[in-house]
Formats: structure tokens, sequence, C-alpha cells
């Protein structure tokens, strides 16, 4: 929360989106309002399964990261 806060004091929408994109991941790590049942390949019964669908949401929130301060 103090990221995107940051971010919009002062003014750097990069650093608002990273505080977006963060607490995105918090909600659906929390599952908050079911959101991670909603999305198969997290809600598999498959252990392996849902542990690739992490590494592969993981992998793109850090490309994004990576690749928005270029944007």
């Amino acid at each position: 929360m103090a990221l995107l806060l940051g971010g919009l004091l002062e003014g750097l929408l990069v650093t608002v989106f990273q505080g977006l994109e963060l607490i995105a991941l918090a909600l659906i790590a929390a599952d908050a309002w079911c959101v991670r049942q909603r999305i198969p390949v997290l809600n598999s019964s498959d252990k392996a399964v849902a542990a690739g669908g992490w590494v592969i949401l993981l992998l793109i929130a850090i490309g994004l990261a990576v690749a928005i301060p270029i944007l």
C-alpha cells in the first residue's frame, strides 16, 4: 500500500502500477472474493499444476515490473 501511495504522491505512474500489481497478487494469494478459485490453473487439485500456475503468474509480474519502466 505504501508503494501505491508513494507513487501517487510523487506522480510516478510506474510506481503506482507496481503497487497495484502487488495488491492484485496479494488478493489472489489470499483468495479474496474467491478470485483464485476462478483461475483454473491456480485452483487445480494437482499441486504441480498449481505451483506451475503460480510460477507463471510471478514471472508475468516480474516481466511487467521490468518492462514498464522502459515503456
